[in-house]
């Protein structure tokens, strides 16, 4: 048997199944991108909310409270009641989101130490020196920590993962893929606490507060299930 015989070829049924794959992630993008803008879509989803609220009040629909045990009514919010409720309580909702606070206090932080080029400074050291056999493991966990730094993380470390990869006698698009797909990932799959955490927790004690008005969530409820992701995701490399 020669050698070229005794390679493994891909099979068909396999090329299917990546073919069928490439063409549905390409119709995800395709809807995706006919997507309105954000604020948009902020504003058709309030409309939305609104009419709902409109239909369900006109059928009598109610709920009970699950804290208070008290039948609260569907009010509508087309009427002039409901317009002015919307209207004089938008500043009170806002400034009373529970994780606003923290929110503005680490996206401060963030900004000043991206704006600084701490962040930039720190991928790179993190990655530079690392030793070739444990490359896609160190950018890997690099990338995934380096959720702290926003955009900064995409921006800075895409491009080294290139680089590294490339001196390293490896390809360079390889490199610019571990740092992409650890670096998305790390936003819910990371070994150290996020920014989402902190949004979620705050979320997630206000919802609490309908049932137990002391229960507190706080960031590292989530902790094991995000460390234990981050080992999971780790594991291909």
């Amino acid at each position: 048997m020669s050698a070229t015989s005794a390679q493994p070829q891909p099979t068909e049924p396999r090329s299917r199944v990546l073919r069928a794959a490439f063409r549905g992630f390409a119709a995800i993008e395709k809807v995706g991108n006919r997507l309105p803008n954000p604020f948009w879509l902020f504003w058709i989803l309030a409309g939305v909310v609104a009419v709902l609220s409109a239909v369900l009040a006109a059928i009598g629909v109610s709920a009970v409270h699950p804290g208070t045990h008290e039948t609260i009514d569907v009010q509508n919010l087309l009427s002039k009641a409901g317009l002015t409720m919307a209207v004089e309580g938008a500043v009170e909702n806002f400034a009373a989101f529970p994780p606003l606070a923290t929110i503005l206090t680490v996206m401060f932080g963030i900004a000043v130490a991206e704006r600084s080029g701490l962040f930039s400074a720190l991928l790179r050291r993190m990655v530079a020196r690392v030793p070739g056999k444990y490359l896609t493991f160190a950018l890997s966990m690099t990338a995934m920590v380096s959720h702290v730094a926003g955009d900064a993380a995409y921006v800075t470390l895409i491009p080294l993962g290139a680089l590294v990869f490339r001196a390293a006698g490896r390809s360079p698009v390889l490199g610019c893929v571990v740092a992409y797909v650890s670096i998305a990932a790390g936003y819910d799959a990371s070994p150290s606490l996020t920014t989402t955490d902190v949004l979620l927790s705050g979320i997630s004690t206000a919802a609490a507060h309908t049932i137990d008005a002391d229960y507190v969530v706080t960031p590292v409820a989530n902790y094991f299930f995000g460390l234990g992701s981050s080992v999971l995701s780790w594991w291909p490399w």
